[in-house]
């Protein structure tokens, strides 16, 4: 089961706004290959890399050869709340803006 949080729709809803200005096929293609990767990280929830200075259960993915990084925590067997997607050429989080977007 995948579950969002309002903020990482909002996440993803932004990253295709802005690349629909520009290619409307490009943006429905990183919509597709993105939400490919969350259920494949769904079945996978493990394969994560572990998210500094969070407990083990906080895992980040990647997605389109690593062009985007998708933060997200463990629930459970094949379980997952997608907490945030991030072009990979951001700064990373603070721990504690990962943990206040898991809240809501």
């Amino acid at each position: 089961m995948i579950s969002w949080a309002p903020q990482a729709l909002k996440d993803l809803n932004e990253i295709v706004a802005y690349l629909e200005q520009f290619d409307e096929e490009v943006a429905d293609a990183v919509e597709s290959a993105i939400l490919q990767q969350i259920e494949w990280l769904e079945q996978h929830s493990m394969a994560g890399s572990r998210v500094e200075g969070m407990p083990l259960d906080y895992k980040l993915g990647y997605a389109i050869k690593q062009k985007f990084k998708i933060y997200y925590r463990v629930k459970g067997v094949a379980s997952i709340k997608v907490i945030m997607i991030r072009r990979s050429e951001r700064l990373p989080p603070k721990p504690k803006d990962i943990t206040k977007r898991d809240l809501t």
